[in-house]
């Protein structure tokens, strides 16, 4: 099963301010309806914690590339978390459907 989440969108500030949008769009695949409800009940808390973390890693550009978000390092770091928030053997795999980048 996959548990859909809500867009998360991030800026990415520089010295001169938010300089662009970082959307992503996030599915988890779980085991189970059983799974699926536990971490569904848990998605507010994954997103909080997805924020707190690419917020700053983002905004220091340790997981950019010539301006770009590079995608196996945020998706290892998501499967981290929510490793995490929600406990081990609960998510296969955090799943990146959207990643787009918009300067501002």
């Amino acid at each position: 099963r996959f548990v859909e989440m809500d867009p998360i969108i991030l800026p990415i500030i520089d010295a001169e301010g938010v300089n662009q949008v970082v959307t992503l769009i996030v599915s988890l695949e779980v085991n189970g309806d059983k799974n699926a409800t536990y971490v569904e009940s848990l998605t507010p808390r994954l997103k909080d914690a997805y924020i707190q973390d690419m917020y700053g890693i983002l905004n220091r550009k340790a997981s950019m590339e010539g301006g770009m978000v590079k995608v196996d390092q945020l998706k290892e770091r998501l499967n981290q978390i929510s490793a995490q928030v929600v406990g081990d053997n609960k998510i296969n795999s955090v799943l990146l459907q959207v990643v787009n980048q918009r300067p501002i």
